[in-house]
């Protein structure tokens, strides 16, 4: 049986970094050092994204990729109601 182990430091700075739409520096740099020592590869494309690529061993097999987002839907606070509410403009995403 393998033992797996969070990181809960790493997981604490993943959801506190800045990741929102247009602005995933933050998340993309705490992944870059993150990945870096299991990896041959760490490259950007035009768009922000990080491409993180293992080489493999053998030249049969199949060939895998994993996609995933970094960015997060973010709100900015408009006007708080004298009835304690807050009203939001979403920031990012598809609005």
């Amino acid at each position: 049986m393998v033992e797996e182990t969070i990181d809960i430091d790493l997981l604490r700075r993943l959801s506190e970094a800045d990741g929102i739409g247009g602005r995933e520096r933050e998340v993309s740099r705490l992944v870059h050092d993150y990945a870096q020592p299991y990896v041959d590869e760490i490259s950007y494309d035009n768009l922000g994204s990080i491409i993180l690529k293992q080489n493999g061993t053998a030249n049969e097999g199949p060939k895998v990729m994993l996609s995933a987002h970094m960015d997060e839907v973010g709100f900015v606070v408009r006007q708080i109601t004298p009835e304690g509410y807050l009203k939001l403009l979403p920031v990012g995403g598809d609005t």
